[in-house]
């Protein structure tokens, strides 16, 4: 057993809780949540709580509902009854007596609390609002001094990358351009080749059917024998070559 504000409480208590009871069935307000590890006094409550703004509104509005009454009672110093929680580690209410089972703790005299002054002057009201904007403003050209610092090298990276893949599309066109015009030229190229296999086919026959002419004629003039001249011979033999030469290449 250990003593939290002079209460004996066991060794498993871990958190205590202060609450502030204004009538036995009227429901207690918490107050003040500490450690029981922390040296915890009722001065040092008391000062929280007097600091505590939701306390006092809530005090205000007690006294103007007729729940704390009294000409002593007003809404910058009140007296009330206060009452103390032990919580376990599994956040249940520890029994501080185990022969009535009690696990609240009602201090016998009240406490008194005064509300503390923490009201700021217009003039110290105005003085944080310009920090709090300086502040912001140092912050705000801060963020802004970075930015400017990377932006150069952001844009100089969008370029780098437009560049290239600009350079990429240039180098896959002409790669298409090649291959399609490989592809036109090849069937000419053939083409070609055809025409001239073709032309030197044609004169190579045109050759031998003229070999083939002038032999024939050649024979026929050693072996018929015919009354004309040479010269009559000549222009005959000449001018059925002529004729034949027409008749094969037609």
């Amino acid at each position: 057993m250990r003593m939290v504000l002079g209460v004996s409480v066991p060794d498993s208590v871990v958190t205590v809780q202060v609450r502030a009871s204004l009538t036995k069935k009227g429901r207690p307000r918490t107050i003040f949540t500490g450690d029981v590890d922390d040296v915890i006094t009722h001065d040092q409550i008391i000062d929280q709580v007097s600091m505590d703004r939701n306390f006092w509104q809530w005090v205000a509005v007690q006294i103007q509902a007729g729940r704390i009454t009294g000409a002593e009672q007003t809404e910058s110093c009140i007296s009330i009854r206060v009452s103390c929680v032990f919580l376990n580690q599994d956040g249940n209410a520890a029994v501080i007596d185990h022969s009535t089972g009690q696990t609240v703790y009602t201090f016998p005299e009240p406490w008194e609390f005064s509300k503390g002054s923490s009201t700021k002057s217009e003039q110290e009201t105005l003085v944080s609002v310009v920090d709090k904007l300086s502040t912001l403003l140092a912050e705000s050209n801060r963020a802004i001094v970075e930015s400017q610092k990377v932006l150069p090298e952001v844009m100089a990276r969008m370029l780098r990358e437009v560049s290239e893949q600009g350079r990429a599309s240039t180098v896959s066109a002409t790669e298409q351009a090649a291959k399609l015009l490989t592809a036109m030229v090849d069937p000419l190229k053939v083409q070609l080749q055809l025409i001239e296999r073709h032309n030197a086919n044609e004169t190579e026959r045109a050759n031998k059917s003229t070999d083939a002419v002038i032999r024939s004629l050649a024979a026929d003039s050693d072996t018929a024998k015919d009354p004309r001249g040479d010269e009559e011979k000549l222009l005959d033999t000449m001018e059925r070559g002529w004729r034949f030469i027409k008749t094969v290449t037609s």
